[in-house]
């Protein structure tokens, strides 16, 4: 993995592709997950929010283009091709039978549209809808009332960030 983000980070640093920063803060995002490394959560971090910047202008920059989903290394990203496509009448992808659950507790709610949920695994910030958010003891999606809770979610990859689906009250 080391080798891949040398490469990348090569990559990043010969031109000004949006490409280059979005794939190297993947990258980075799935060392922080394996190696809960403060150091690394800092750096990945940082790698956010340069690739966010990078891409302000997009309208699409909030899409899920890739995926976490099992295995190691990059072998864990499933690209959104690869999942049949955007169902309308669910608002999630058609097939998620390649992706995994990651967990994670309800960080912050700004409002039903907006909150963050911070990965039990190292610490990172997710972007999530509250209102769309499945809880036991209400259908109108998360509050106030539900920060700390513990929840899981599938994880995507946006040039904004990253972002929970399908969050489920565990």
């Amino acid at each position: 993995m080391d080798k891949i983000a040398d490469r990348v980070a090569a990559w990043k640093a010969m031109g000004d592709s949006l490409a280059a920063y979005f794939y190297l803060y993947i990258i980075h995002v799935l060392k922080v997950i394996d190696e809960n490394s403060t150091f690394e959560r800092e750096r990945t971090e940082d790698l956010l929010r340069q690739c966010s910047e990078k891409a302000r202008h997009l309208r699409n920059r909030k899409r899920s283009i890739e995926w976490l989903g099992e295995g190691n290394d990059m072998r864990r990203l499933i690209h959104f091709g690869e999942l049949g496509g955007w169902d309308r009448d669910k608002d999630f992808i058609k097939d998620d039978s390649k992706l995994v659950r990651v967990k994670g507790y309800i960080h912050s709610i700004n409002g039903p549209e907006a909150g963050t949920i911070e990965l039990l695994s190292c610490g990172l910030s997710v972007f999530f809808v509250p209102a769309k958010a499945k809880m036991k003891d209400r259908e109108a999606g998360a509050t106030k009332n539900h920060i700390n809770v513990k929840v899981s979610f599938y994880l995507g990859f946006s040039y904004d960030g990253l972002r929970a689906w399908s969050v489920d009250e565990e």
